[in-house]
């Protein structure tokens, strides 16, 4: 079993994420493993919030690197 906290670390610690920011590198964005969503919240600071995204190919490989 796998949560999220352990697969962000996971993923940082083999290079998929970058260090400090939790955002994925442009070839994992543009290889069609991630993706990016955007909202703008409706505060009074309106903040952008992103999301990261897996794509079905991104499990596949994620999946197929951490179970061996």
């Amino acid at each position: 079993d796998i949560g999220c906290g352990r697969l962000y670390w996971w993923m940082r610690q083999n290079d998929y994420l970058q260090k400090h920011k939790d955002v994925p590198y442009q070839r994992f964005i543009d290889g069609g493993l991630f993706y990016i969503t955007q909202s703008v919240s409706t505060s009074a600071s309106h903040q952008v919030n992103r999301t990261l995204m897996i794509t079905p190919k991104g499990q596949a490989e994620l999946a197929s690197k951490i179970c061996g």
